[in-house]
Order: C-alpha cells, then sequence, then structure tokens
C-alpha cells in the first residue's frame, strides 16, 4: 500500500520531534524540484524548519564532544561555506546552524545516503533510487549518474563532482551489466571506474577528496587512492571492522574511514582505531566529515561526535 507524501513528511517531521528536544516549530517554505532528463518531475518539496537546543554531552575522554540526543542514525555529514553542518539522516537531509541551532528539513520525500558541498556554495545529495540532486540555494535540480543508488559525494576543487555506488542499476540507460564503482561528473559527462577493471576498487561505496587533489575510495575491506592517473590499493589488515560506509581526509592528508567498531586514521603504515573508549558515542559510525578547521566529526548510531585532538 502506498502512503501519500504528505502523510510521509508529517511521520518524519513528526518523528524528528518526538527523538529531539526543546523543538519548536518555527515555520514552513516550499522549494521546487526540477529534473535535467526527460524523467517524471515531483512536485514542490516542502522544507520545514524546527529549532532545538544542542546539549553536548560530557566527553569520556579528551578531544571528544558528543550530541547524542540530537540527531540519530546520522548517515552522512557535511560543511558548508557558512559553516552550517549538513546531515542525513535517512529520509532528506537536515540543515543545522550552530549559531541559532535551528534545522531546516529538505528532500523528506526521497531517501538520501549522501551530501557534499560544491566549491561554489551549491550542495549535491545522493539518494538510494533517485540519482543526485543539486541545491543552488533556491531550488533542487534532479540529475542521473551511471548508477541510481549515490552511496557516497565528493567534490574536487575544480568543481568535479565524484560518486560512489556499488549499485548495478542505472536511472536512465539499460547498465544492467555495469558493476558498482567511482563516477566522475565534470559538468558535462559521466566517466565511470568500474569494480571489474579495477583490482584496487572492491564493492566501492563512498569517496573523498584529499588536500593534493587526489580520489580517496572506499568499500568493503578496500581502500584506495586515484592521483589522476591509476589507483593504488591501501592495506586494511589494521582496520577494526572490513565494512567501510565513510572516508574523509584531513587537509594534512590523513584518512579517517568509519566501520562498525569505531573509526580508524592511517598513519602511513597501520590504522589508529577510535572506539567508545575514547570517546565516541557510538561504535558503529556511519559518516565521517572534516570541519573547515580540519577537525573530524563522526555521524553515529547514537548521535554525532567531535574529534579535534
Amino acid at each position: 500500500m502506498e502512503i501519500h507524501p504528505a502523510l510521509q513528511r508529517y511521520f518524519w517531521l513528526s518523528l524528528l520531534i518526538i527523538l529531539t528536544t526543546s523543538v519548536a516549530i518555527c515555520g514552513v517554505s516550499s522549494s521546487g524540484v526540477e529534473r535535467a532528463s526527460t524523467a517524471l518531475v515531483p512536485g514542490p518539496q516542502p522544507a520545514a524548519t524546527v529549532t532545538l537546543t544542542l546539549t553536548p554531552a560530557p566527553a569520556s575522554s579528551a578531544g571528544w564532544t558528543s550530541y547524542a540526543k540530537t540527531l540519530h542514525a546520522v548517515t552522512d555529514l557535511a560543511f558548508d561555506h557558512r559553516g552550517n553542518l549538513w546531515a542525513v539522516a535517512h529520509r532528506g537531509v537536515a540543515k543545522i546552524d550552530p549559531n541559532t541551532h535551528t534545522i531546516t528539513l529538505l528532500l523528506t520525500d526521497y531517501h538520501v545516503n549522501a551530501i557534499a558541498i560544491a566549491p561554489d556554495g551549491a550542495v549535491w545529495a545522493g539518494t538510494l533510487y533517485d540519482g543526485a540532486f543539486r541545491f543552488d540555494g533556491e531550488r533542487w535540480t534532479r540529475h542521473s549518474p551511471p548508477w541510481s543508488q549515490i552511496d557516497d559525494i565528493a567534490i574536487a576543487p575544480d568543481g568535479d563532482v565524484w560518486f560512489g555506488s556499488p549499485s548495478r542499476v542505472s536511472s536512465y540507460i539499460d547498465y544492467s551489466s555495469l558493476p558498482g564503482g567511482v563516477a566522475r561528473f565534470d559538468g558535462l559527462s559521466w566517466t565511470a571506474y568500474t569494480t571489474d577493471t579495477l583490482p584496487a576498487l572492491q564493492s566501492i561505496g563512498t569517496v573523498a577528496i584529499g588536500p593534493d587533489g587526489a580520489i580517496w575510495a572506499a568499500g568493503a575491506g578496500s581502500v584506495a587512492r586515484f592521483d589522476g592517473e591509476a589507483w593504488t590499493a591501501y592495506p586494511t589488515d589494521t582496520l577494526p571492522d572490513f565494512y567501510i560506509p565513510s572516508i574523509a581526509v584531513t587537509p594534512g592528508g590523513t584518512p579517517w574511514v568509519a566501520t562498525r567498531e569505531g573509526v580508524a586514521a592511517f598513519d602511513g603504515e597501520i590504522w589508529i582505531t577510535y572506539t567508545t573508549a575514547d570517546g565516541l558515542t557510538n561504535n558503529l559510525v556511519n559518516a565521517l566529515t572534516v570541519a573547515p578547521d580540519g577537525s573530524v566529526w563522526a555521524g553515529t548510531s547514537g548521535g554525532v561526535s567531535h574529534f579535534d585532538g
């Protein structure tokens, strides 16, 4: 039985209000959705705005601050140029203003997996079934990568958008035999790097950009780096878990990965693991992002944790 979109939006908004504290509904606005191809375009998407007080939980170890009761099951994070934190929590995306503590809900009719901010300030969102969306601050435009399922997005300094996907299903062309992998969009055309032709890429679903412009990709038991010419595999035997839903790279070039057993940073030889014993709010980590100051933020199944050590 299909549920009317309006009822879906009401359900998810109600759930957020129940799960958060000090919530007060401030207003509702609307934004349209446009599609760059000929597929059917959904109607306007409401963006509900709520406010809440973010109360950090006491850190169990120096360096970490957790917001365990603010957002739940966070699956991706990104900071925009104004310092707002964008969070993906299963259904839609939430823009969090850390100064006013305001949350804006967007794309609530879609199962969103990934979020990224372009150098021009545009917001890119990747979905489970509907490809990718770009938000220019007023409207969302829909794009069609080689795969309908987008698990992660990273944007290079030159503006090229990189997508990670384990999917074999395309949103607009019959790519039913195309394995998952990494795709690059330069604003005009798509280039796909697939797991069947590149041994360094295994079940890739997450991507990140290093300070040198190199592309990092990770998945089930694999971490690889692309320098523009070739992919290089990195050792994963010292990781706490083989499943890697997210990867991020600090300004110093250190790659961090999220796992089901905490987060890990590569020191050039081995992976150093951080868990709840070190201050994480939960060991099941779904998302990582690096703030403008170079510190690492982790979205977990128990909330959001911040590492500044």
